[in-house]
């Protein structure tokens, strides 16, 4: 897989994880709080597990993150005087959204895999047909 398509890959990931994120405690100024939960993107970035697989690391958020990212990631997606103006995970995730759409990069909606299992459960079942019913009475219990 070549570098760009990884970096718009791991972007993804983040964004599908930020849109399902709840929390009122969203920063872009700062990448963690004092009490050390994650504040901005790129802090909750580094708590999702694929991504720290790759190299990204709470304690040094910026060490891999043009790795993880892309070269110019930082200035686009994370910088707080940049995005400071975002102030909800969702509001982040439209943002990230947008920019790869502007590069020609179209990021799908999430897989919700609960919902498509449901749909399929709670799926009408069709009628039976006069040849099961005959069937089930050649054949008693």
């Amino acid at each position: 897989m070549a570098r760009l398509d990884l970096n718009v890959k791991n972007l993804t990931i983040l964004i599908h994880f930020m849109e399902g994120l709840n929390t009122d405690k969203f920063d872009m100024d700062e990448f963690f709080h004092d009490c050390g939960t994650p504040s901005c993107a790129l802090g909750w970035a580094t708590t999702i597990p694929a991504l720290q697989a790759q190299g990204l690391d709470s304690a040094k958020p910026l060490r891999n993150e043009a790795v993880v990212f892309g070269e110019d990631a930082y200035n686009c997606f994370f910088n707080g005087l940049r995005n400071g103006h975002l102030k909800t995970p969702q509001e982040w995730a439209e943002h990230a959204r947008a920019v790869l759409r502007g590069q020609g990069y179209d990021v799908p909606p999430k897989r919700d895999g609960f919902k498509r299992f449901m749909d399929a459960a709670l799926k009408p079942i069709p009628e039976a047909t006069p040849d099961f019913i005959g069937y089930v009475e050649r054949f008693p219990q």
